[in-house]
């Protein structure tokens, strides 16, 4: 349906007066008089994220004068556990546990709790609140206790342990269709416990900090498949601002003592994956993705990581490279791009084959002065219900050494 059809009537189904209340305000209903495709999706999907219900159907009954929208609910959601298992052959065993609990007050309010065991911990609780307006306001505070491998041209450097209390609000916070918008204020603290390194390892100055951020985040999804997309694209674009004080960042000498303040950080960065199918199994997926940090302070925390086979495992800026299997630091300015070519076997294997190029440098005028790193990599994946079971090999210029990794699960 594309045209506006004049409304005569709603009718509303298994919702509670609550519920009805809150669907009549949040979109006026009292005054709206017709309604088209567009109306129809929102209300159902208002139905299932705000008020909880697990299915929400909108039906349009022709009457004299025009329809009747007839808006049906099934149950409710309650409370939810659910669980993961993953290993791998760098950090061996993880679990996940997780518990949804939506509270149906008269302003819906949902709460999350997430929790991470493993060679690193991580402990999350997450409250958002579904007014009758067009956005959901977040808050949350998620705590690492992280043991981190460091590499340096794939040798290993050093180990840093570290915990990371990160406590953030997103005012803005609200999806259109496929988009979600996010913005908001964060709160960063780094206490580090330990570091382990050879006499030749790279000197980082890591002092127990506190950071503030303003952040904007943008994401677009319209994959068909998380980890095996055969069409759709995914983007995700985020900018940030980080200081000491909400305006400054510290400067922190090689003694660790600070020098004075500057200008915070600017953190650009984006990604963007798009898949096309060849025939039925035959899958084509470009990549463009980089991090541009900007200032004349970054610390070592924030700085720019690339290495394994996923955005943000390790550490949240951590970005994945054909043919480097660890974590490793490069320049602040990072651009790379990616071809990965998907063969789908029988109804659940499959072959991929990964190349990617990418430039790293100090400022982005010298992109072009550094040596192109160059990557690839091959695996063969099965895809089960506990996740992808499978294995990596891979080589890269800037290592100048094959790897090997072995997954079973999904990542987390």
């Amino acid at each position: 349906m594309t045209e506006r059809q004049h409304i005569v009537g709603f009718t509303f189904e298994n919702m509670t007066p609550q519920a009805e209340r809150f669907l009549r305000n949040k979109f006026h209903l009292n005054k709206v008089d017709s309604i088209d495709a567009k109306l129809e999706q929102e209300l159902t999907t208002s139905m299932r994220m705000d008020l909880f219900y697990q299915t929400a159907e909108c039906q349009l009954i022709p009457q004299a004068g025009g329809v009747r929208v007839v808006l049906s609910a099934g149950e409710r959601k309650s409370l939810q556990f659910h669980a993961g298992v993953r290993y791998d052959t760098e950090e061996y065993a993880a679990i996940l546990l997780g518990l949804d609990i939506p509270l149906k007050t008269a302003i819906p309010v949902e709460t999350d709790i997430t929790l991470r065991l493993g060679k690193r911990l991580m402990a999350r609780g997450e409250i958002t609140i579904h007014p009758r307006f067009f956005t959901r306001p977040t808050f949350s505070y998620t705590f690492h206790r992280n043991d981190v491998d460091v590499y340096t041209y794939g040798d290993l450097d050093y180990n840093i342990r570290y915990n990371q209390s990160q406590a953030e609000f997103l005012p803005i916070n609200f999806d259109l269709r496929h988009f979600n918008l996010q913005m908001g204020l964060r709160w960063d603290f780094l206490h580090y416990r330990n570091k382990l390194g050879s006499e030749s390892a790279k000197q980082v100055t890591l002092e127990n900090q506190h950071f503030f951020s303003y952040r904007a985040r943008l994401v677009l999804n319209t994959e068909d498949n998380w980890n095996f997309p055969t069409r759709g694209t995914r983007f995700n674009a985020e900018y940030a601002y980080l200081t000491n004080n909400f305006a400054q960042l510290d400067v922190i000498d090689a003694e660790g003592n600070k020098q004075g303040k500057t200008a915070g950080m600017s953190d650009v960065y984006a990604n963007w994956r798009m898949s096309f199918t060849i025939g039925s199994r035959f899958t084509i997926q470009p990549m463009l993705y980089g991090r541009l940090l900007f200032g004349s302070v970054v610390p070592a925390v924030f700085g720019n990581t690339i290495g394994g086979e996923w955005f943000g495992h390790y550490v949240e800026q951590q970005m994945p490279f054909a043919g480097v299997g660890n974590l490793e630091y490069v320049h602040n300015q990072f651009v790379a791009a990616q071809l990965q070519a998907q063969q789908r076997i029988g109804k659940s294997s499959y072959v991929l084959l990964r190349v990617a190029a990418g430039q790293h440098a100090p400022k982005v005028k010298e992109l072009l002065d550094y040596r192109t790193m160059i990557g690839a990599q091959g695996a063969f994946y099965y895809n089960t219900m506990f996740g992808p079971v499978g294995a990596t090999l891979g080589y890269s210029n800037h290592t100048k050494k094959a790897y090997f990794f072995i997954n079973l699960g999904y990542e987390f």
